[in-house]
């Protein structure tokens, strides 16, 4: 068998490095940003290892090799960071594109890359695809998302594979992913060491928080549901900081004077640094966005808190959680046409308050899994079988860019505003329900409503002497802002108001007789705040200083001869007309803009113009229709001679 050499990029601690030197294979190369971890490289397999890959020379410092391996970054997909992919701020997501220079140049018979398990998800699985293509240009490609734990080793890191081979070496061939339906028991005393030595002691608290873990992940096995997705370290148990609000970088010192950080430990000290040092390591910095706690945080939090009771009740004793099924929805839509449908539905965001209208959980997703909708970590029914209400809402609070609050006096989605470009608008659902234990085997129904309007844009012209091309549409100046109340489904408007756009030079539409949209692509509808709108009046106020309601078009005005009739100056401008519609939450509205007697008023947030520009805003662009006087002149006798 022959020697593989292979290169281990973004190489950290080295895991590829130790797997594959044990299957007889040589590392020829390797790449690591950070230092630390590059000396701990050179020290575990006694090789030098490069810094930052954006600095090496492919051709000259990487050498021939059979197998490229490499973790690329996962911060840009994880759920636990921004989820910038491609356009992360730090750049790490185009890191794979340093993975394909390689490839193409070197061309190694293999490739096997790891990333987190939502880079098959990231961005509606267009992140994926664009890697996936790239790859399949030179390599048969196939993935699996595995886990340690599916085959008998007690460690829960779920993660995406990526394996390929060229397709001039006969590609993939017969080569499979090992099955892991059926998963092999695993136990976390199969790692510990029975009697303690000098250098890996383990106090007797620990021993007794990780049994409290072990505990919990087999009563989770036991109910066949979903083990959490992010670790939860022993650090935490015992630990009593508040996690449920403001963030302890923004708390204050009396507020974390006398509770329980890191291990259970009294957080003291003489000042707030001293108190911070005293929290698990990601709990010490200032939160990337906003002065919550993340989320994930919270569910970490809440998972080792229920480990933690458990460990610590008898078989008879009830920890107020159902030992059942975990709480799962179906998810059902109004039937309105709309973005979000049962067809696309993934996943959306649940509070749920029980009896005593206290936060049970808050803000949870859930993801679709067949028929249901379930989360991570899962949730049980009270034991006691009393209701649980709940909240649901798609999308996230992050991609609504608002703030939502759902808790025991306050139920709703602050200070929203739909994004100015209406490609950019998302579409806003909730639903509201009630549920038991009862509902453990059918799930909790949810019927999701369209909370704001939809509105999509049509123009014809039917009059042959003129032609409309058209480059955009504008809503002028509705209400942009506004607050949605989840328990009575209602929004409470603001005074910001705004125009939205849809913009697409180079792909210019030419109005006929028949009505067709106008919007930047088909069903690429706006998503705007329910509200009844005040019209622009352009005979009173021109440049509408009171910010009144209009539909506006960017066109072009030809005669069918090729004359310019609109704009003067430049090739495209806008033409506008005033509307004054109740816009309902749910419901579609369709304008239909007839340009056949006429192209409207000049649009008022026109500039003024110059002395080689006539149109002002508010005035017809058109004016009147061309019309005339005729005279015809009587005729005059004439002779003429006849040949015969």
């Amino acid at each position: 068998m022959p020697t593989y050499k292979f290169i281990d990029l973004f190489a950290g601690l080295g895991g590829f490095h130790l797997a594959l030197e044990q299957l007889g294979c040589k590392c020829v190369f390797a790449s690591e940003l950070q230092q630390d971890l590059r000396t701990l490289y050179e020290s575990n397999f006694g090789m030098k290892c490069a810094g930052d890959i954006n600095l090496i020379n492919i051709e000259k410092d990487i050498p021939s090799h059979d197998i490229l391996c490499g973790g690329f970054p996962c911060q840009p997909f994880s759920q636990a960071g921004k989820q910038q992919g491609f356009q992360d701020e730090k750049e790490r997501g185009n890191l794979f594109n340093k993975i394909m220079e390689v490839l193409e140049f070197h061309k190694p018979e293999f490739v096997f890359l790891e990333n987190v398990p939502n880079l098959k998800s990231h961005d509606k699985g267009n992140t994926y695809r664009v890697i996936h293509e790239k790859l399949s240009m030179l390599y048969e490609v196939k993935e699996d998302i595995i886990s340690p734990h599916y085959f008998g080793i007690p460690q829960h890191r779920t993660r995406m594979y990526i394996v390929g081979r060229l397709k001039s070496r006969g590609g993939l061939q017969t080569f499979a992913f090992p099955k892991h339906e059926e998963r092999p028991d695993c136990d976390i005393s199969q790692i510990l060491i029975p009697e303690d030595t000098d250098y890996m002691s383990l106090r007797p608290v620990t021993r007794k928080h990780m049994a409290a873990w072990q505990k919990f992940l087999d009563l989770l096995s036991q109910n066949k549901s979903t083990l959490p997705t992010f670790p939860i370290w022993a650090m935490e148990f015992g630990a009593t900081y508040d996690y449920e609000g403001v963030a302890p970088y923004f708390q204050k010192r009396q507020q974390l004077s006398g509770k329980k950080g890191k291990f259970g430990e009294d957080i003291v000290g003489n000042s707030k640094d001293d108190f911070l040092q005293l929290l698990p390591i990601y709990s010490q910095g200032k939160p990337k966005t906003g002065r919550q706690f993340p989320d994930w945080k919270k569910q970490l939090f809440l998972v080792v808190v229920a480990a933690l009771a458990m460990a610590s009740c008898s078989k008879d004793e009830s920890t107020g959680i159902n030992n059942g099924n975990a709480i799962d929805f179906r998810a059902a839509m109004q039937t309105r046409a709309s973005e979000t449908t049962m067809a696309n539905i993934t996943n959306f965001f649940v509070t749920a308050l029980d009896k005593n209208n206290a936060n049970y959980f808050s803000d949870a997703e859930f993801t679709k899994d067949g028929a249901f909708f379930t989360s991570t970590p899962a949730y049980y029914w009270p034991s006691d079988g009393s209701n649980l209400s709940f909240f649901a809402y798609s999308p996230s609070a992050a991609d609504l860019d608002a703030t939502v609050t759902i808790n025991s006096t306050t139920k709703t989605l602050a200070d929203f505003e739909p994004a100015t470009t209406i490609a950019d608008q998302k579409d806003f659902i909730t639903a509201t329900a009630t549920g038991s234990k009862t509902d453990e085997a059918a799930g909790v129904a949810l019927t999701f409503g369209h909370r704001l309007s939809q509105i999509e844009i049509k123009a014809k012209n039917t009059n042959d002497g003129y032609v409309y091309k058209v480059q955009g549409v504008r809503i002028g100046q509705p209400v942009s802002k506004a607050t949605f109340d989840f328990g009575t489904t209602s929004w409470q408007l603001g005074s910001v108001k705004t125009n939205y756009e849809a913009t697409y030079a180079g792909s210019e539409k030419t109005l006929t007789g028949t009505a067709a949209s106008i919007m930047a692509e088909e069903d690429d509808n706006a998503m705007l705040i329910p509200q009844q709108l005040i019209a622009w009046t352009p005979d009173t106020d021109k440049t509408n200083t009171n910010k009144g309601a209009y539909l506006a078009v960017k066109v072009n005005i030809t005669t069918k001869d090729g004359a310019r009739v609109y704009p003067s100056v430049g090739e495209y401008d806008w033409v506008a007309v005033a509307v004054n519609t109740k816009w309902e939450p749910g419901q579609k509205y369709v304008y239909t803009l007839d340009f056949s007697n006429g192209a409207g008023k000049v649009d008022p947030e026109k500039p003024m113009p110059g002395p080689t520009d006539p149109f002002k805003p508010g005035e017809d662009v058109l004016g009147s229709a061309i019309k005339f006087t005729v005279t015809v002149t009587p005729w005059t006798p004439a002779s003429e001679d006849v040949t015969m």
